[in-house]
């Protein structure tokens, strides 16, 4: 069964100078059944459970639904790790709490010399001991989409 295809436009997208690599597609023709995901700030339990929703390159379906868990939380760091088999193409996908919540925005896989993003000491020898735990994704915390869709004039009356 052939997918529809929708017609979208780039509407903001961060200066590449930002630390920050995000971009807010808008997508027209979308069935109007089709609502929005609910987007919960706060605090990030450690082992919290979580699902990615993502399009990954490498596998033949068109969408794919990964399972793991938050590795790590520190509200003063930009990434939240994330244990789950993640691959290209889950940028940008929603990370879930188990209330369907969205609580992060997948950024990548995590590489080597992220370590030193990490800022405190539990958190960074957490990572440098967990490289072969499998593939390891780095998310933002959903406060700081929130910020930056904001400051676009995008998202409005959204509390962080």
């Amino acid at each position: 069964m052939q997918r529809p295809r929708y017609k979208a436009t780039i509407e903001e997208i961060t200066d590449s100078r930002e630390d920050l690599d995000l971009a807010v597609v808008k997508v027209v023709g979308i069935p109007e059944d089709i609502e929005p995901l609910t987007m919960k700030s706060g605090w990030i339990q450690r082992n919290l459970e979580i699902t990615i929703i993502g399009h990954p390159y490498n596998i033949e379906s068109p969408w794919s639904v990964v399972k793991g868990d938050v590795m790590n939380y520190n509200p003063n760091n930009q990434y939240i790790p994330l244990d789950a088999l993640v691959a290209d193409g889950n940028s940008g996908g929603p990370v879930l709490n188990a209330d369907g919540e969205v609580i992060a925005m997948m950024v990548r896989i995590r590489f080597e010399d992220d370590i030193v993003l990490i800022n405190d000491r539990e958190s960074k020898l957490f990572l440098e001991n967990a490289r072969s735990t499998g593939d390891l994704g780095l998310a933002y915390p959903i406060e700081i989409v929130i910020k930056k869709l904001q400051e676009w004039g995008i998202l409005k009356g959204v509390r962080n």
